[in-house]
């Protein structure tokens, strides 16, 4: 333990604050492991070390995953604000896949998809 903190003290700042730890333990932080759910299978103190430290690219949401119609008000509010995608106006989604669901999208697209992905964007002929 580091001097004047009671062992306990150091484990709990080490693991939420990274702060105090041993370099053994910041150096035994694994950056690859369960990255793919990383928010729930990594401690504060591996968030703080990997994610803060740039040593791995921590993000909460896949913003590529998806349709923006059907994502969490999370999703588009992150998604929006960090990587510029998913952004609403009240006319709908800014940003459609013209290519998810092309081949129905008379029937399949609703009228927001319609005049974005018609206006240029593909070919859209009814006949």
């Amino acid at each position: 333990a580091l001097s004047g903190w009671a062992e306990s003290k150091q484990l709990w700042c080490c693991e939420k604050m990274v702060l105090g730890c041993p370099v053994a333990a910041i150096e035994s932080y694994d950056c690859t492991a369960a990255a793919g759910n990383w928010l729930a299978a990594w401690s504060d103190g591996k968030k703080e070390y990997c994610c803060k430290g740039g040593h791995a690219t921590c993000e909460p949401f896949d913003c590529s995953a998806g349709i923006t119609n059907g994502w969490s008000a999370d999703k588009q509010k992150w998604c929006c604000e960090y990587k510029d995608l998913g952004c609403s106006t009240t006319a709908g989604p800014v940003v459609f896949d013209c290519s998810a669901g092309y081949g129905n999208w008379l029937n399949g697209w609703n009228d927001n998809k319609k005049a974005y992905c018609c206006n240029g964007k593909v070919v859209c002929d009814p006949y």
